[in-house]
């Protein structure tokens, strides 16, 4: 009896983390480079118009600016569209002109990085419009 409650604190304690480990390794690295045209929202942080590259290892989206500095780390949420694009790109959400990056696709990976959860977009979007400006008259005779 001890030997079997010996067994399988070894097997817990040993074999089950190093099982995750490996699991861990054989995550595929994706990269990704494009040119945005337009200023754009990411969650909370906004970004000017320009080259931007995104990387994908397991659930880490790493985003970097065009001289290749690290900008931000998301952890994304898993998207499987059920079909593989057969190029990489990335996906906005429009909303009274402010553009919401809301996921990445992959090349012939149908797994792909959403950065923003469904249905959260104008929401973002909405927290980044431009504030109305304020007219401000002056009474009185000229």
């Amino acid at each position: 009896m001890n030997h079997r409650l010996l067994l399988l604190f070894l097997f817990v304690s040993v074999l089950l983390p190093l099982c995750a480990v490996t699991s861990e390794a054989q995550c595929q690295l994706h990269t990704l480079e494009v040119q945005v045209p337009f200023d754009f929202v990411v969650r909370n942080s906004q970004f000017p118009a320009g080259h931007y590259s995104f990387e994908q290892e397991c659930a880490r989206v790493y985003m970097r600016d065009g001289r290749g500095q690290m900008l931000h780390v998301y952890m994304a949420l898993p998207s499987d569209r059920g079909t593989t694009p057969r190029t990489s790109k990335v996906v906005f959400f429009t909303f009274r002109g402010v553009h919401v990056l809301t996921t990445v696709l992959w090349e012939r990976s149908a797994m792909g990085a959403e950065l923003v959860r469904p249905g959260q977009e104008i929401e973002i979007a909405s927290r980044s419009l431009p504030a109305k400006p304020v007219l401000a008259g002056a009474g009185g005779r000229p």
